[in-house]
């Protein structure tokens, strides 16, 4: 799972890259991203008190990889930015899982 610190609705390219449903296996990923106001749907949390993004120490476009057992892989702050491929870390970290 990934979690995607933004207030804008839209996703940056390199992120909806990831997150494209139409990906399975190891390459799927599920994304869910943490805003601070907006209405919360099946792909977004509304995080109102600021909490999530206080405990997680997120700014604009942070993101977060999570493993299911709850441990976090990774954090980058500009996640949004070209120059994190989170598709190439994902490859690497589970390259060992396939």
């Amino acid at each position: 799972m990934a979690l995607y610190f933004s207030d804008d609705p839209r996703l940056p390219a390199c992120v909806q890259q990831v997150a494209d449903p139409s990906r399975s296996g190891v390459a799927g990923l599920r994304l869910v991203r943490v805003s601070a106001r907006g209405a919360p749907d099946a792909d977004t949390v509304v995080d109102e008190l600021g909490q999530a993004w206080q405990r997680y120490d997120a700014t604009e476009g942070t993101i977060y990889l999570v493993r299911p057992d709850g441990y976090v892989m990774g954090r980058w702050r500009e996640g949004a930015s070209t120059r994190v491929d989170i598709g190439q870390v994902l490859k690497r970290a589970l390259k060992d899982v396939t």
